[in-house]
């Protein structure tokens, strides 16, 4: 085989000759084709000489884009954070954790998904500050916390997915309660978020009583509440805590992020844990009458004692604790939270593990999260 270089046809020839022009800076070969014509072709493409045309090489194929992955869009999601404690000491009681409901999530299947669930804030010992609950986390969105409160005199309440209540006030200086909301977000996804901030005071002490405000609800801000206020206590009067937000995402309709009870002192009646697991106040050696925790959660929050402090917030309902009285070292301790998932059961089932509590009711599946585990839609 001959390598010419030539501006012009080359005649004394043999198949597989090479010729480069460089002029047109073109390289040819000699072939045979249709087994008898022998012509130069092209071997970056043009016209075969001798009349010829070689036929243009084949592009090759682009790839194939990836497939879309598959999308779920029907999953509901209800998301509740851990609840806050309430303080000893005349504290003021926990705010409810953060609540975020969303009613249609859209997921990739095959895709595994970390659901993070908040514990409530432990309870910590007068003069100590409370601790506010932990936050929840899933599918981008994130639910903070409730606040915590401070003990006597005049602490204020912290801020949180629902606000804690304030220390119970030494005359007219009157603690700001804890606002609600505070840092959380839907992510990408739709939805609402639930939240309150706690109770505010209305009046400061003007004798021995006197008492916390309650700390907020995902239903309602915690009541309003007169430090002097010694009259029958009720869900509705100073110091409860703020209601929770119903949810049936379960098959049943439960409340959820109640608000926990101020403490009280001397006589006077101590705030109720706000309906949905937050925490009663509690009361004291002089008098001061211990109230009942929240109810119509998934568990009740407890109820404050006199020689014990606050009531703890409802386990899975993320309520709020109960503030303690003046002779109780201990607020009640935050509830912990809670995510629940359900979509048709039309839909192949997820892969989650044993810690998860998987129902069918209603033509749903249901997904129940106590703690924070995976989750792979198949």
């Amino acid at each position: 085989m001959a390598f010419i270089v030539s501006t012009t046809q080359p005649t004394d020839v043999s198949l597989g000759d090479e010729w480069f022009n460089p002029t047109t800076n073109e390289l040819k070969k000699l072939v045979a084709l249709n087994g008898t014509t022998v012509a130069f072709t092209s071997i970056y493409g043009g016209t075969a000489i001798g009349g010829t045309t070689s036929p243009s090489p084949s592009p090759s194929p682009s790839p194939s884009p990836a497939p879309a992955p598959l999308v779920l869009s029907t999953v509901e999601v209800l998301m509740v954070a851990g609840g806050g404690s309430g303080a000893g000491g005349l504290g003021g009681g926990g705010g409810g954790g953060g609540v975020i409901m969303m009613p249609a999530v859209s997921i990739n299947i095959g895709s595994p998904y970390s659901i993070v669930v908040g514990g409530g804030g432990a309870s910590s010992p007068y003069p100590a500050i409370g601790n506010n609950g932990s936050n929840t986390t899933a599918f981008g969105a994130f639910a903070t916390g409730g606040g915590s409160s401070g003990p006597y005199p005049s602490s204020a309440g912290r801020s949180g997915g629902s606000g804690g209540g304030g220390g119970a006030p030494d005359g007219a200086t009157l603690p700001p309660a804890g606002a609600n909301l505070y840092a959380m977000t839907l992510g990408t996804n739709s939805g609402t978020m639930y939240g309150f901030p706690g109770g505010v005071f209305t009046g400061g002490r003007t004798a021995n009583h006197t008492k916390g405000s309650g700390g907020g609800g995902a239903g309602g801000a915690g009541l309003p509440t007169n430090a002097a206020d010694t009259s029958q206590m009720s869900a509705n009067t100073s110091g409860a805590g703020g209601p929770g937000i119903e949810s049936s995402i379960l098959g049943t309709p439960y409340y959820f992020a109640g608000g926990g009870g101020g403490g009280s002192h001397y006589n006077g009646y101590c705030g109720y844990g706000g309906r949905g697991g937050g925490g009663g106040g509690g009361g004291d050696l002089y008098g001061a009458v211990d109230a009942p925790g929240g109810t119509g959660g998934i568990t009740n929050g407890g109820n404050g004692i006199s020689t014990v402090g606050g009531g703890a917030g409802g386990q899975y309902t993320g309520g709020g604790g109960g503030g303690g009285g003046w002779d109780n070292i201990l607020g009640g301790a935050g509830g912990s939270g809670i995510v629940v998932l359900r979509y048709p059961t039309s839909f192949n089932y997820a892969t989650v593990p044993s810690s998860v509590e998987v129902s069918n009711i209603g033509g749903y599946q249901i997904y129940r999260f106590n703690s924070s585990a995976n989750i792979t839609f198949r």
